[in-house]
Parts: C-alpha cells; sequence; structure tokens
C-alpha cells in the first residue's frame, strides 16, 4: 500500500514502480492494483525500463472500483524478474491510496 496526492488535475500523474520477483518455469504471476479514498483517481499498468510517456499501458481502469476509483487485475507469465509501474491520474484534487496484491501460481 502506498499513498499519493493529486494536486493538480491537468498536469499530475503519480507513478510507483514496482519490482516484481523472479518465478519457477511455468508459473505465473497475477497481480491485483486497485485504489481506495475519496479521490476520483484512475490507474494504468505499465512495463519497460522507465515508465510513460513511451509506454503503452497493459491494464487501465477509472471507476471500476468502489465509488470512483480505480481496480485491475493482469496476469504475467514471465518468469524473470520484472520492473512495472503503476500510473495514477486524477479528475479532481486530494489523497488516495494504492494497493496491491501479488499471487504466484504455479
Amino acid at each position: 500500500m502506498v499513498q499519493g496526492n493529486i494536486s493538480n488535475t491537468q498536469t499530475d500523474v503519480d507513478y510507483f514502480e514496482l519490482v516484481l520477483p523472479s518465478a519457477s518455469p511455468g508459473a505465473t504471476i497475477v497481480l491485483h492494483v486497485w485504489s481506495t479514498g475519496n479521490t476520483d483517481v484512475e490507474g494504468a499498468l505499465f512495463s519497460g525500463d522507465m515508465p510513460p510517456p513511451g509506454n503503452s499501458a497493459l491494464a487501465y481502469s477509472d471507476d471500476e472500483g468502489v465509488g470512483y476509483n480505480f481496480d485491475f487485475t493482469y496476469t504475467l507469465d514471465r518468469w524473470e524478474s520484472v520492473t512495472y509501474y503503476v500510473g495514477v491520474a486524477g479528475f479532481d484534487t486530494g489523497p488516495y491510496t494504492v494497493n496491491f496484491t501479488i499471487i504466484l501460481r504455479s
């Protein structure tokens, strides 16, 4: 769980780095990411050595969570350690919390 704050709806995008551990060959990693709070936010998952704008979103959510929060699940079949980024932008200003659950399935 990490906390963020949207201070400007026109320019503020927060990025959180998430380094997933390597898994055994044949295993999958299920990543569940969601926001909580009263701020209207959207979230996206990006892969790569650097966050966007150069990368396309692997997963995206706006208002699929409780209230105006985002909620998405993404399944990875990679076994090496990989860095991902969660980007959060808002439609209004204020604090929010991003929650992560990582499930390893073999």
